[in-house]
C-alpha cells in the first residue's frame, strides 16, 4: 500500500463589522488540481509579495466577501478593488482551468470564479448548496472541513439589489495550517528511547571515568549558576529601567496637570442676578451731611405759600402771591379780552333790535 499524502489545508477568521465571529478550515485537492491549490495557499499565506498588475500584496488578508446570495453561495477574495472586478493570480494576471473532475454536487465546495474560459485569478466562492450548473464551468480545488456555522452566518447577511452585504464581512486573517505527521512522532519517540538506552550503557562502562565526569559536572553547575546570576541582574536592571521611566512619566503628567496660576489671580464669580431687581447704588461718604428735616420742611410749601401734597418731584411752579392776587382770591376769574369784545357785540346788536321791533 502507498503512503497516503496529506492535502494542505488552509484558514479564514472571518469578521463582520470587524467582530470576530470565527474560523473557516478547508482542505484543498491539491492531488486533483495542484496549480489552483498552490495559487490559493500562497495567497492565503502572503509569501508571493506584490502583485504584477495590481501593484498589490498578494494576500487574502483584509479582503471582503463582497457577494453573498442566499441559498446559492459566498463569494470573495478581490484582494485590489472589493467589488468583484480585481484580484490577480500568483503566477500574473490570469490562469488557464486546470480540472472539471469534481463537481458541484454538494454544500461547502471551494470553487474558483472567473469571467470565462481560462481567467481564473484570486476570486473564489463557497456553495451553500448543490449547483449543478456550475459544472464544466468552474473549477472545484477544495471543501471546507470545518466551521460551517460561520458559512451560514454569513449567509444570512441582510444584501442590497446587487447581493452585497450592508455589513462588512471580512478576511482578519488568514494562513496555512500544517499539521503534524504520525511519523515524525514516532520518530521522536524512538530517538528518546534510543538516547535514554546510550546514556544507561555509556554510565555502565564509564564507572572508571566517574572522577573525571564529576569534575565536569561541577564546572557545568557554576556555569549555570553564573548563567543564572547575570540573567537576575539583566532582569533586575529592566524592572529598575521600566520604574524609573513610569516615574517620568507620572511626572510629566503631573507637571502637564498643575497650573502656575496663584489663586489671588483667579477672578470671583459674579453672581446671578438676572431675577433680581437693581438695588440702588450706595452713596459714597464725601464729607458733606444733609439736614432731612429742613429738606422735608423745604419741599411741604411752596414759595407763593400753598401746600404741596402728594409725592414725587414737583413739575410745575406756582405764581407769587402778590397783593393784587390776594386781592381777587374770592372773585371770579377775569375774562379774555377778545371774550369781552365779542360779548359787547352782542349786546350791541341785542339793544339795535329792540329799537327796530319798537319802531
Amino acid at each position: 500500500m502507498g503512503i497516503k499524502v496529506q492535502r494542505p489545508r488552509c484558514f479564514f477568521d472571518i469578521g463582520i463589522s470587524n467582530v470576530l465571529v470565527g474560523r473557516v478550515v478547508v482542505e484543498l485537492f491539491a492531488d486533483i488540481c495542484p496549480k489552483t491549490c498552490e495559487n490559493f495557499r500562497c495567497l492565503c499565506t502572503g509569501e508571493k509579495g506584490i502583485g504584477k498588475g495590481t501593484q498589490k500584496p498578494l494576500h487574502y488578508k483584509g479582503c471582503l466577501f463582497h457577494r453573498v446570495v442566499k441559498d446559492f453561495m459566498i463569494q470573495g477574495g478581490d484582494f485590489s478593488e472589493g467589488n468583484g472586478r480585481g484580484g490577480e493570480s500568483i503566477y500574473g494576471g490570469f490562469f488557464e482551468d486546470e480540472s472539471f473532475a469534481v463537481k458541484h454536487n454538494k454544500e461547502y465546495l471551494l470553487s474558483m470564479a472567473n469571467r470565462g474560459k481560462d481567467t481564473n485569478g484570486s476570486q473564489f466562492f463557497i456553495t451553500t448548496k448543490p449547483s449543478p450548473h456550475l459544472d464544466g464551468v468552474h473549477v472545484v480545488f477544495g471543501h471546507v472541513i470545518s466551521g460551517q456555522e460561520v458559512v451560514q452566518t454569513m449567509e444570512n447577511q441582510k444584501t442590497d439589489h446587487n447581493s452585497k452585504p450592508y455589513a462588512e464581512v471580512k478576511v482578519l486573517n488568514c494562513g496555512e495550517l500544517v499539521p503534524k505527521s504520525k511519523a515524525k512522532k514516532d520518530a521522536k519517540k524512538k530517538e528518546r528511547a534510543s538516547s535514554s538506552s546510550s546514556r544507561s550503557s555509556s554510565d555502565s562502562k564509564s564507572s572508571s571515568e566517574s572522577s573525571s565526569d564529576s569534575e565536569e559536572s561541577e564546572k557545568e553547575s557554576k556555569k549555570r549558576k553564573k548563567k543564572a546570576k547575570k540573567l537576575k541582574k539583566k532582569q533586575k536592571k529592566k524592572e529598575k529601567e521600566r520604574s524609573e521611566a513610569e516615574s517620568a512619566e507620572e511626572k510629566e503628567q503631573e507637571e502637564l496637570v498643575t497650573s502656575t496660576v496663584r489663586p489671588e489671580e483667579i477672578p470671583p464669580i459674579p453672581e446671578n442676578r438676572f431675577l433680581m431687581r437693581r438695588s440702588p447704588q450706595t452713596v459714597q461718604n464725601t464729607g458733606i451731611t444733609y439736614n432731612s428735616q429742613s429738606y422735608h420742611r423745604r419741599l411741604v410749601m411752596t414759595r407763593s405759600g400753598r401746600k404741596i401734597k402728594g409725592r414725587g418731584p414737583r413739575r410745575y411752579r406756582t405764581p407769587s402771591r402778590s397783593r393784587s392776587r390776594s386781592r381777587d382770591r374770592f372773585r371770579r376769574s377775569e375774562t379774555p379780552p377778545h371774550w369781552r369784545q365779542e360779548m359787547q357785540r352782542q349786546r350791541m346788536r341785542a339793544v339795535t333790535g329792540d329799537h327796530l321791533n319798537k319802531i
